[in-house]
């Protein structure tokens, strides 16, 4: 979580404000993210849990989904999810570019014709796939 303060925008009343949930799963960096200094308790919902589990029957529809696990579960977290990416969602899945060959599975499926997904890797640090949902 990076520092400084974010503007805060008023939204319509009838348009609820979209509340980011994490899932952690070392304790220490769940604390740290929840923590005043980080700013983000007042805004975001940060479990120390794991989110192969937590965020399984998250309700939908979902806007925006950054995808910063291991490589060997990135693809039991979104597969269950995908469902309720409303399209135009944006999923964002880092280090993949860095690690190409542990995220080759995640690569390939999403980027299957059929999985709903327009998907591109962008050399942002250490490369993210950056996937679009289509339908």
């Amino acid at each position: 979580m990076g520092g400084g303060h974010q503007p805060r925008r008023r939204r319509p009343a009838h348009r609820p404000p979209a509340q980011p949930r994490a899932a952690e799963l070392v304790e220490h960096k769940a604390e740290r993210a929840r923590t005043q200094e980080a700013g983000s308790e007042e805004y975001a919902d940060i479990r120390q849990e794991d989110a192969r589990q937590t965020l399984r029957d998250l309700p939908g529809p979902i806007d925006f989904f950054l995808n910063d696990g291991w490589p060997e579960v990135v693809l039991d977290v979104l597969e269950p999810l995908t469902p309720a990416l409303r399209p135009g969602a944006v999923v964002v899945t880092d280090n993949v570019g860095a690690m190409r060959g542990d995220y080759a599975d995640h690569t390939a499926w999403i980027r299957l014709p059929d999985k709903g997904f327009v998907s591109l890797r962008a050399s942002f640090r250490t490369g993210t796939e950056d996937s679009v949902r289509t339908g």
